[in-house]
């Protein structure tokens, strides 16, 4: 399966793009403006059946220094919830552009 990413576009962001990029993903970015969409979950969806959705962030001090919170749930637990997560992704990641040195 295809490693996706959408992100709000963030300078700070650009060496982790880099390194996911280099490694395959390929990584779409929502505009950072006031009218834009924010993106602020974090999810991993695997195989369309077990979802991680949480607050980390693609940052040492999220998982070193903060206090996150993530959830593992799978479609025998919660298909209705993989679902939506699986359809908001979808429509999210094919609104954004793709970013430079992303695999398309």
């Amino acid at each position: 399966m295809a490693c996706r990413i959408a992100l709000t576009d963030n300078p700070a962001w650009t060496s982790a793009i880099d390194e996911v990029s280099a490694s395959g993903c390929s990584v779409h970015l929502l505009p950072a403006s006031a009218s834009a969409l924010y993106m602020h979950e974090k999810i991993l969806l695997t195989d369309d059946n077990t979802l991680i959705i949480g607050s980390h962030d693609l940052s040492t001090a999220s998982v070193t220094e903060n206090r996150e919170l993530s959830l593992q749930l799978n479609t025998i637990t919660a298909p209705d919830v993989i679902a939506a997560v699986q359809s908001t992704f979808e429509r999210d990641y094919h609104q954004a552009r793709p970013a430079q040195n992303s695999a398309r």
